[in-house]
């Protein structure tokens, strides 16, 4: 069970007293200010609108220290809709935002919806971030356009002294290993999964090999079409 430090909760009940709605600012001489709707730390003379204000450096400490969020309604277990913690889980500790057990959505704990890692790392529905990787989601991501910054292309099988296999060497090749060469295999992939950038520039290198060899089996067929002419 999560521990909670309702620090602020906590400064408000101790502090507020209700007056008149025209009445000025009072202060327990600890620098809270309050009215009859309005609660204030450090701000003598805050704006209205505010219910809550804040000046100065806050900390809310402990391990699990939390601050939760609600709609105008509490929870049934009065610990609001979404909780902002800071969570040390495994030896990776940092900021995490999830849903406190007993929101009025699903009931159930949601942990991980964003973890903000004290490395700078960010993980998605997991604490645990991949290794070498900022940016670590346990599940899909559906995006409009993704834009991968590629270090080098694929055009050297254009450039003269490229080494293409012949086609009885592939063949071979792919009935030996059951894969395309310089393309993990299907166990591979499935370990290790699939590096986006560098895959598709492997993709581009087998459509170019493969004009390559479209090229030269055309060259072939018109040779044999000049000597049948010949005939």
């Amino acid at each position: 069970m999560k521990k909670f430090i309702y620090l602020v909760t906590i400064t408000v009940f101790i502090s507020f007293s209700v007056k008149s709605q025209n009445t000025p600012w009072l202060s327990n001489s600890n620098g809270i200010y309050y009215d009859t709707l309005h609660v204030s730390i450090n701000i003598p003379t805050p704006n209205n609108p505010m219910e809550f204000s804040l000046f100065g450096k806050q900390i809310i400490y402990g391990k699990n220290a939390t601050l939760m969020f609600g709609d105008t309604a509490n929870t049934s277990a009065g610990w609001g809709e979404y909780g902002i913690e800071y969570n040390y889980n495994g030896g990776q500790g940092g900021l995490n935002f999830w849903k406190p057990y007993g929101n009025s959505y699903d009931n159930a704990v949601k942990n991980w919806i964003l973890f903000l890692k004290d490395d700078g790392r960010v993980c998605i529905g997991t604490y645990k971030a991949k290794d070498g990787y900022l940016l670590t989601v346990a599940g899909g991501i559906n995006a409009r356009e993704v834009l991968v910054t590629a270090d080098a292309g694929a055009d050297f099988v254009f450039e003269k002294g490229f080494q293409l296999k012949s086609l009885p060497e592939l063949e071979n090749y792919v009935k030996t290993n059951k894969h395309l060469p310089d393309i993990p295999s299907a166990d591979d992939m499935k370990k290790n999964g699939l590096k986006t950038g560098e895959f598709q520039i492997k993709l581009l290198q087998k459509i170019e090999e493969l004009t390559l060899y479209v090229i030269k089996q055309q060259k072939e067929i018109e040779e044999l079409k000049s000597k049948l002419s010949k005939k």
